[in-house]
């Protein structure tokens, strides 16, 4: 079977510098997803609606001496009620659970080139709450624990004003999910993704600045909870703007 989404996703990012080694910020998206299957059993579906909201905090200490400095903090994903699925497939873009990530990273700077490594974990993790609606107005609630992400990355960039050439490799390992409150001999099986990121920010003045990207992402096929899952590619084309106040 094969299994394509296709769709669009905008959004609003904030960041406030607080002082000079402290900045917090915020993201607020809604996507509009189409999901179909081709196969003995083809199907399409939507998913659309509000993400979950993201928070973070961001420190920075450089070292003294040399042009090696630190990025820490935390990121948190939250989900405004439940994930719903509708009786004909459609479902909201809610994760349904709130998950609370602090992440490392480090910078190395020389001349007009960066090279950093960033390491984040999901160390707090909510149950995740699905409901599905089924035919005559029956729903039926699930709560799911696990799931707990990590990710590491490893990236690279270059200032050639007014352009900021960029690339970076991202792996993401998550851990299965099973019904909360129910103990198991056996972990579920979880899933593992690369992705290549490419970015290539440009000034346009001062206060204003095209952000275009591409990313690519791979999953390897295994299986998770007894279904056989195939190898899947993701392409998705980026475009924003930053406005410095």
């Amino acid at each position: 079977m094969l299994t394509s989404t296709r769709g669009w996703s905008e959004g609003l990012r904030y960041d406030y510098g607080v002082t000079e080694s402290l900045s917090v910020g915020g993201l607020l998206s809604y996507s509009n997803l189409t999901l179909k299957s081709d196969g003995a059993f083809s199907s399409s579906s939507k998913a659309k609606g509000l993400d979950n909201i993201e928070l973070r905090v961001v420190g920075l200490h450089p070292l003294p001496n040399i042009p090696l400095f630190f990025r820490y903090g935390l990121e948190s994903s939250l989900s405004v009620g439940r994930s719903i699925t509708q009786a004909n497939g459609d479902r909201n873009n809610r994760s349904g659970g709130q998950t609370f990530t602090p992440f490392l990273g480090a910078e190395l700077a020389k001349d007009q080139w960066i090279g950093g490594v960033r390491l984040a974990y999901d160390v707090i993790k909510s149950n995740t709450k699905l409901e599905q609606k089924l035919p005559g107005g029956i729903s039926t609630k699930t709560d799911l624990q696990g799931g707990n992400t990590f990710t590491g990355s490893v990236y690279g960039e270059m200032n050639s004003a007014p352009w900021l050439l960029g690339a970076a490799l991202l792996f993401r390992d998550t851990a299965g999910m099973d019904l909360a409150g129910v103990d198991t001999e056996a972990s579920p099986a979880g899933s593992q993704n690369l992705f290549l990121q490419l970015y290539a920010p440009y000034e346009l003045t001062k206060s204003l600045t095209l952000l275009p990207g591409l990313q690519y992402g791979w999953s390897p096929s295994g299986t998770d909870g007894g279904f056989n899952l195939d190898t899947y590619h993701v392409w998705q084309f980026q475009f924003g703007v930053r406005v410095s106040i």
